[in-house]
This record gives structure tokens, C-alpha cells and sequence, in this order.
């Protein structure tokens, strides 16, 4: 029975995927041991239609009815079950399709001679197959999944193993094996023909990152093998390298970037170009000539080489010049020989067809604007901690200057190499899924920015704030400070190569306040050029500013709530003996309720600026125990004091910018009248103002509460006294607060109170919440003995 027992090997999973359907777009991922796959491959569809030698003299696309019948698989798996390369998640297989292996290089292979029966592989005939001119498909598992660069790489490489002699290796498979989204059809044989299949079970599960290893320089694609048909094919001038489509300047490239050559025909020129009936390159056929297939697409779709003698894009071309010579060649025929490239007619008309295509300029847009990434190898400052280098491989260099008549006009027609024809295989592009499965295309925020006519960006605010409220360089680092009203830097702007000096920000929680110096580091960055990260542009300052303000309106901060959200509440109660605990008052409910909800409200005030309450503490007692310090402390850091002048609402409003607690001053020496206007300032819950460096008048609520210490018992000229609330201490000069223990406990002081006003808000999710005494009994019965006690 143990005989009968699959291998170790045999038990190793593999994924991969097969076809949905009839079309070519759908599949369904599926895993299995290599023992299952194997089994899959084991029984081919048997065509009774035709025999071996009849379906030989079949034409192409008779062929490819035929032995698509059966459905395909892949050795990869994909997203949402859409086969188009945007979609694949990974290979776990290599495939060698050996169209062109010999009977004696076969042999060597399944005898075990060829250096790649180091590893396990599965192999089986093809549709194409006979013993005298073998055709055979060979599986070799990965230990791990790889990507496109790797799929390319590994079966470059390991092509090189099937046969003694390297370059007779290279020889042996298909072009299509070198496919990352390459499909193989499931078996299927004619009536009376040969099929096997075999293992190769003394080998191993290929090890990528051990093979990968052994080939150094495996990732640059100028050192891998390639086919001698591969080095023919395109080829115009071997002293010249095509320049990439994308790379190009202007509306050029952008169409380029758009527009692929099967998009393009697709868009443009379906009339003059109709599919072809090759299965291993995707290629058309010139419609208005005598030939077939004579077009073929390279490079992933950046060019077409069209070699029809009557194609007026005979030749190498990318999308933008096959749509000029197309749609506007004709307008060249009078021109003067030594016309310059860009005063040509069919030149200067596609320009202005490309220039009126939305999606074309949405690109141009987006690429004349400099990469939000930058290498921030700059020090912020003395105390700003390095940000993390960003690393990205770097595109190949191109030349400035004008235009070259290559660029203009493309390159002239090559020679007559077609690539050999590969059966066995259909084209790596799958049918159009079903559009529901595509989710929308993101759209870069670099796409807004408006162009003027010579595609320069326009000096606007819309291009000004457009920049600062979205670019990562600037964006991310502006901010409203709630507490202060006003914007904030928290990081210096990224433009490490515009040379631009800008102070430290030394505490990123906190910030600091935007200076001119800050505005003017922004404008110097903007206009620099795109290599310095800048847009080359000279926006106003008061552009500039007005940005600035948007764009620091859209990123709000509360740096006091940052520090109470930085800690959670141990679940100890402290609020409530909190004067009794740290300023040696009366352990009573009035202490109690007011040392509640003074902190409550000091949250509420945070997440509801202007909520009502009108309560402010007064700690009676003697000099020098700190009150005063105590009150500072309370503030995290936005602490400070009120002014005095309670008449003058711009004084009053600028001294609470940016200050969460507030002490008051001495309370005394006031008349009636001067009282009348405390209580009217206590009572309400905003100041409207008109700040010096703003336009309009304001409505600033309230974000702070109050406290105020005494060692007179006058301020009580309130009769009813409901607003400021005394509390008798026993701290002195003798006596002093436990600051070394009072300090720590401050943040769970305010984390109590977060989290006693979401309960609060939970049950009453709307209107003012009762920050005040439950009873005016419990009150009083604090107050008055307090009272008489003060007034001793």
C-alpha cells in the first residue's frame, strides 16, 4: 500500500488558473498538488474530426478552432478572475513551449543528460506533434511565487540548460514562453495521433531566489540571452536605439502615454487596420492592401511596424505618428522638401487633433507637474528626525532641446524581418471582460492644473491652490491650528533640491506659526524648475497666501486633543477628589461636581467649540503653594492668562487664542458696572472680531475654560454668585503642590474627562449638555460655609 503513496514532490501545491467560457478574458483560479496537475494534463480531448495529417494542412484560424476546444490554463492566478496583465497577481510556473526541439535534443533532455533535469519538471506533447518533428510543453514549478521581471528572467536563463550548447538552447522554445500572461491550451490530439506525458521526478522544486543567485545581473534585461529572431526583429539602424514613445516632450508623449497602438487602431483607425490571424504576435493587416498580417505590434504596444509597401505608416511607428500619417500625411504632399519637422502640416494638425482630446491633455497635465516623491536626503533641522528615503529605480536620460525628425516623423521603414511564426499559442491580449469588473481609474490631482497655449501652466490661483492643497511637498505639512485659529507649519516644505531655507519645526505635535519667511520658501519652490520639484512657475504671493489658507483649512489639527488622545484612561477616578487630592480642599458633593465638570467642559469646549458653560473656580488661600502654576500646568502647554481689560474684546479675544486654561486675574477693585461685564464675558460662548491680518470680522467660540486663584473674599460681588465658584486650599508657601506627582497625572486628569463627555454625548447625542451643578442645594451647601469661612 505505502508504494502507492505519492511523492513528497507530487504533494507540492501549485496555483494556477483556467479559462471561463468560451471567451478568452475569464478565468478562475484553482490550486492543486503537482500530482493533480499532472492528472489534468493526462487526458487530452480527442478530435475524431480530423486526423493528424488533415488537421496539418488546416489554415491558421481552422487550427486554432480546433485546438482551443478543450479551454486553457495559465500558470499564474489573477484579480477578480479578469485575465489582462493589469490584473495578474503572479507566475508559480515556468513554461517552455519547445516548438523547435529535435528528435536527438529531445532525447537528451528525457534521458537525463540536459542540465535542466535538476529540477522537476512535467512534460507533454502538443496539438503539432508527431515523432519525427516532436512539439512538447514542459511545467517547472517555482518554490515561491515571482513577478514579470523574474518570469522573464528564469525562463531566459533556464532555457539555456535544455541542450549542451547554450546558444542551441536559447533556440529551442517558443518566443511566447518569454510571456508573463502566456496561456496554454489544455491538451487535445487528432484522430490516431501520439500523445504522452512524463515526469521528471529525481528533481527539485526550483529554488528562485537560489537560481536568481547563480545569474548575476539577472535583472538587467541587456544581459539576458535572447533568440536570434528576437535581436532581428524591429531593428532599423543597430548604431540607434528607439527613444521610448513615453519619454518624448509635449503632446507627443502624452498621446503616446494614452494611447497604445491596439487603443489607437481600436480609437482612430479601425478602418484601416483590421486584426489579423496570428496566434503569437498581435498583428494587423493594412486594409487597403493586397497583403495579410503584414503589421505587427512590439514592445507591449509602444510601436507598429507596418510592412505593407502601400502603407503611408510603412515602417516603425508609435501611436501619435501612425494617427499624423494616417489622418493627416496628405496634407504633406506639397510641402517644400527641407520643411522643418514641426512646421509640417500633418505635424501641426495632429497637435491640434491630440490638443482637443480630453484624456490626452488630463495626461499632459499630470506629467508636466514634477513627481510628489522626493529623495529626502536634506536634513529638516537640528531636532527634526530625518524622514526615511524613498528609493526608486530611475528612468534612462533624455536629450533636451528641439524636437529631432525622429521624434517628429518617427523612424523610417526597417528591414524585412518578420518574426517566425509560432503555432500552438494565441495572442497574450484576452477578449474585453465585462466592464463591471473594472474599477475606476484614479485621477491624479496633477490633471486640474490648467495649460496655457504653450503648455506652460497658467500663473492662476486656481494652479496656485490646486498645488498646495494636494502635493505631498506641501500639502501634508500645512495645517489650522484649532487652538490658535491660525495656519500652522508641523514640517518644513519637501523641495530639498530648490535650495529654500525654511526654520525648524522642533515639535511636530505643537508646530509652529507660518511665517513670511515660510511663504516666501513656497513661492521660490514653486518657480523652480521640474528637476528641483518645482513647476517652473511664478505664482502672486497673494495667491500664495490665499492657498496656503485653503489648503490648511481642508488639514485641521487640535494639538490638545492629540496629547489627551495619546494616552487611554486607566479607569481611575480622580476628577472627582480632584481639589480635595492636590489643593487640600473639603471632600465634599461640591467639589466633587465642580471639579467634574470643569474638566468636562474643558473637553466639550474641544470638540464643540462655544459650548455652554459659564462656571469658573477661584482657589482662595495663601500665597506661594502654587495655585498659579497649577493652572498653568492644567493647560498641557496652551495655558496662560486672561487679560484684565474686560471691555475690550479684541484684547480679551487674542489673549485665549491658542490657550485651552486661562487664569483669571484678581477679581477685585471692580465696581458694579465692571462686574456687569465679567459675567457678560463668562456668559458667552464666542467673541466676534475682526484679527489684524484678516479682511472680514469673526466668530471665535470659545475653546477654553477658567480659573482664578485669590486671597481676598471682595470678588464676590455677584449676589446670586453662580459663576465663580470658590474653593478654599489649604496650599502655602509651607504647604506647596505635590508638582512631581501633580504633573504625570494631568493627562489621565483630561483622558477621565474625554471619556465621561462621550458617555454623555452617547446618551444626549444632541443639544447642550448639563455642565452644571445637579442641584443649586449642593451648591450652596458647599458655598456658604466656604463663604463665611473666605469672609473672616
Amino acid at each position: 500500500m505505502k508504494d502507492f503513496l505519492p511523492s513528497p514532490i507530487e504533494r507540492y501545491i501549485v496555483k494556477y488558473c483556467v479559462n471561463v467560457g468560451n471567451g478568452h478574458g475569464r478565468v478562475k483560479n484553482e490550486e492543486s498538488t503537482l500530482k493533480g496537475l499532472k492528472a489534468l494534463l493526462s487526458e487530452p480531448m480527442v478530435d475524431m474530426s480530423v486526423s493528424f495529417a488533415q488537421y496539418m494542412s488546416l489554415d491558421q484560424d481552422a487550427k486554432f478552432v480546433k485546438k482551443s476546444a478543450p479551454g486553457y490554463w495559465l500558470a499564474a492566478q489573477f484579480r477578480g478572475g479578469v485575465r489582462r496583465r493589469d490584473h495578474q497577481l503572479f507566475r508559480s510556473m515556468i513554461v517552455l513551449d519547445l516548438d523547435y526541439v529535435k528528435v536527438a535534443q529531445l532525447d537528451y533532455i528525457r534521458m537525463g543528460f540536459a542540465e535542466i533535469n535538476q529540477y522537476y519538471w512535467i512534460m507533454h506533447t502538443t496539438r503539432a506533434h508527431c515523432p519525427k518533428k516532436p512539439r512538447v510543453r514542459v511545467i517547472i514549478p517555482c518554490d515561491r511565487q515571482i513577478d514579470a521581471t523574474e518570469t522573464n528572467a528564469i525562463t531566459r536563463l533556464i532555457s539555456m540548460q535544455l541542450a549542451e550548447d547554450p546558444d542551441e538552447a536559447i533556440e529551442l522554445p517558443d518566443l511566447v514562453s518569454f510571456r508573463f500572461n502566456q496561456a496554454m491550451f489544455k491538451p487535445s490530439v487528432s484522430r490516431g495521433q501520439e500523445y504522452w506525458i512524463e515526469d521528471n521526478a529525481d528533481g527539485s522544486v526550483l529554488d528562485v531566489d537560489a537560481f536568481l543567485a547563480e545569474n548575476d545581473g539577472w535583472d538587467d534585461y541587456t544581459l539576458l540571452p535572447y533568440q536570434e529572431a528576437e535581436k532581428q526583429r524591429g531593428v532599423v539602424d543597430p548604431n540607434r536605439k528607439m527613444e521610448h514613445p513615453h519619454e518624448k516632450p509635449g503632446l507627443l508623449g502624452a498621446w503616446c502615454r494614452t494611447y497604445d497602438i491596439e487603443e489607437t487602431i481600436s480609437e482612430f483607425l479601425s478602418d484601416v487596420y483590421v486584426p489579423g490571424t496570428s496566434e503569437t504576435e498581435v498583428r494587423y493587416t493594412y486594409a487597403a492592401g493586397s497583403g495579410s498580417n503584414g503589421s505587427v505590434v512590439y514592445d507591449d504596444g509602444l510601436f507598429l511596424q507596418s510592412k505593407h509597401g502601400t502603407d503611408p505608416a510603412e515602417g516603425l511607428h508609435n501611436s501619435f505618428d501612425l494617427v499624423r500619417l494616417h489622418m493627416f500625411g496628405h496634407l504633406d504632399d506639397k510641402v517644400r522638401s527641407d520643411t522643418s519637422p514641426g512646421n509640417l502640416p500633418s505635424f501641426k494638425a495632429m497637435t491640434d487633433f491630440a490638443r482637443k482630446d480630453e484624456n490626452v491633455m488630463l495626461d499632459l497635465q499630470a506629467s508636466a507637474a514634477p513627481d510628489d516623491d522626493w529623495d529626502d536626503d536634506v536634513d529638516d533641522g537640528l531636532d527634526e528626525p530625518r524622514a526615511a528615503r524613498k528609493t526608486a529605480a530611475t528612468a534612462p536620460a533624455t536629450k533636451s532641446g528641439d524636437l529631432s525628425v525622429d521624434d517628429l516623423l518617427g523612424d523610417p521603414p526597417g528591414d524585412d524581418d518578420a518574426p517566425r511564426n509560432i503555432d500552438d499559442e494565441f495572442d497574450d491580449e484576452p477578449e474585453d471582460p465585462d466592464q463591471d469588473e473594472e474599477s475606476e481609474p484614479e485621477v491624479k490631482w496633477q490633471s486640474l492644473l490648467v495649460l496655457d497655449k504653450q503648455l506652460l501652466f497658467e500663473k492662476s490661483l486656481h494652479n496656485c491652490a490646486t498645488i498646495v492643497k494636494n502635493s505631498k511637498r506641501v500639502a501634508p505639512h500645512i495645517a489650522l491650528n484649532d487652538l490658535d485659529v491660525g495656519p500652522y507649519l508641523r514640517g518644513k516644505f519637501r523641495f530639498p533640491k530648490a535650495n529654500i531655507s525654511q526654520a525648524a519645526v522642533l515639535n511636530k505635535t505643537d508646530g509652529r506659526r507660518m511665517t513670511d519667511n515660510d511663504t516666501a520658501a513656497l513661492m521660490c519652490a514653486l518657480a523652480a524648475p521640474k528637476k528641483m520639484g518645482g513647476y517652473a512657475t511664478q505664482f502672486t504671493r497673494q495667491d500664495i497666501e490665499l492657498s496656503l489658507l485653503q489648503a490648511a483649512e481642508q488639514n485641521r489639527y487640535n494639538p490638545f486633543l492629540d496629547k489627551v488622545n495619546s494616552v487611554e484612561w486607566d479607569g481611575v477616578l480622580r476628577l472627582a477628589t480632584f481639589f480635595h487630592d492636590w489643593f487640600g480642599a473639603a471632600d465634599n458633593p461640591y467639589h466633587a461636581e465642580l471639579g467634574t465638570i470643569w474638566f468636562v467642559a474643558g473637553i466639550a469646549r474641544q470638540h464643540e467649540p462655544g459650548h455652554r458653560f459659564d462656571l469658573v473656580p477661584i482657589l482662595g488661600g495663601k500665597q506661594g503653594g502654587g495655585k498659579s502654576g497649577a493652572i498653568e500646568e492644567l493647560g498641557l502647554g496652551y495655558g496662560g492668562a486672561l487679560s484684565g481689560d474686560y471691555g475690550d474684546t479684541q484684547k480679551m479675544t487674542e489673549s485665549t487664542k491658542g490657550k485651552t486654561v486661562l487664569e483669571v486675574p484678581e477679581l477685585k477693585g471692580m465696581s458694579k458696572g465692571e462686574i456687569e461685564d465679567v459675567k457678560a464675558y463668562f456668559t458667552s460662548p464666542k467673541d466676534t472680531i475682526r484679527l489684524a491680518y484678516r479682511r472680514n470680522e469673526e466668530d471665535f467660540f470659545r475653546r477654553c475654560v477658567y480659573m482664578g486663584t485669590t486671597n481676598q473674599a471682595h470678588y464676590l460681588k455677584d449676589e446670586e454668585n453662580r459663576r465663580f465658584c470658590p474653593v478654599l486650599t489649604d496650599t502655602s508657601r509651607d504647604n506647596k503642590i505635590d508638582f512631581p506627582n501633580f504633573i504625570p497625572a494631568i493627562l489621565q486628569f483630561w483622558a477621565e474627562a474625554q471619556h465621561i463627555y462621550f458617555e454623555m454625548r452617547e446618551a444626549q447625542p444632541h443639544g447642550v449638555l448639563p455642565l452644571e451643578f445637579i442641584s443649586k442645594e449642593k451648591q450652596a451647601q458647599g458655598l456658604c460655609p466656604l463663604v463665611q469661612r473666605i469672609l473672616v
